[in-house]
């Protein structure tokens, strides 16, 4: 599965930040990080971002031309 528009500067899912090894993911977002991944999704109550992110299940073919797009 590939995530699509993921907003910028955003925590990824299991990062931790330097200064607290314990917390992770949502818990560990800082507000401005949560608003912006609320946006993104479209979440009722925060003005929509341009391009709304989504998850899509992506065949063996297209996963390894994602890669290597990723890898350059």
């Amino acid at each position: 599965m590939v995530t699509f528009n993921y907003p910028n500067g955003t925590m990824l899912p299991g990062e931790t930040k330097p200064d607290n090894l314990r917390a992770k993911g949502i818990a560990d977002m800082w507000k401005t990080e949560r608003k912006k991944m609320l946006s993104a999704l479209g979440a009722p109550g925060f003005v929509p971002a341009k391009h709304l992110m989504y998850v899509k299940k992506v065949d063996e073919e297209t996963k390894k031309s994602l890669s290597f797009e990723i890898n350059k």
